[in-house]
């Protein structure tokens, strides 16, 4: 693992603007073509202006990383429903090519992972997502509830999102069995994709918790969406 020292040195290089968002790029050895992949880490509700995962992803990186976070809150939707962070995601999408991106989110970021994952066509790694507005406020605590009322007017739901949409991402879902978390995955797994890869690690476990604490998982997983998605072969 590496010092605070070290990591405080990392941010100083590599923190960037985009307009009014910062955020943390960490190229991982492009030059020498030995792994050509992104993870994008997005900080969780009440993370402020810290980078979520930061530490533990640089120390044993093994791909590309990108760091953004939303520090008012907002699932990543602002008050345009997401079109500025849409702005600054697509040149790093297209860079590594959309079956070759990660987003990684847990909670708020959760839905912000599989809202931006499913709009790039993108893998995605989730740990109790919030994905329905309306069962997520009925069983949200009372912070929680605040942060939606902030944002009930951007909100947008996934299967609203994506009706009519043809994605072929490939999803890591963890859920727990806190009763909000299990009312969004019930609802997720109604919703028609058709040709998503859809992969559910059911945990038992009464609290909306976080299941990536061994950061070579989430690599692994990343590494697993990646070589399952390339490797399916769909037809008629």
């Amino acid at each position: 693992m590496i010092s605070d020292e070290e990591l405080n040195l990392i941010v100083q290089k590599h923190e960037a603007l985009f307009e009014n968002k910062k955020y943390i790029y960490i190229p991982y050895n492009i030059e020498e073509n030995l792994n050509k992949s992104l993870i994008i880490a997005m900080s969780t509700h009440n993370f402020g202006e810290r980078y979520f995962f930061l530490k533990s992803l640089v120390s044993e990186q093994k791909c590309s990383l990108l760091f953004i976070k939303d520090p008012l809150n907002t699932y990543y939707l602002e008050k345009d429903k997401g079109e500025s962070y849409k702005k600054m995601l697509k040149p790093f999408i297209d860079k590594y090519g959309a079956s070759h991106v990660t987003f990684f989110g847990s909670s708020m970021a959760g839905y912000a992972a599989l809202n931006y994952g499913l709009f790039f066509d993108t893998n995605i790694i989730v740990s109790n997502p919030q994905i329905n507005f309306e069962l997520s406020y009925e069983s949200a605590w009372k912070d929680l509830k605040v942060t939606l009322d902030r944002v009930r007017n951007e909100w947008v739901d996934i299967d609203l999102f994506i009706k009519n949409k043809e994605v072929n991402s490939a999803i890591y879902y963890a859920c727990g069995d806190y009763p909000m978390d299990k009312l969004n995955l019930d609802f997720f797994k109604k919703i028609d994709f058709k040709k998503i890869l859809f992969y559910l690690n059911k945990i038992e476990d009464d609290k909306h918790g976080f299941y990536f604490k061994n950061v070579e998982n989430v690599f692994k997983i990343h590494n697993f969406l990646i070589i399952s998605r390339n490797n399916l072969k769909i037809s008629k």
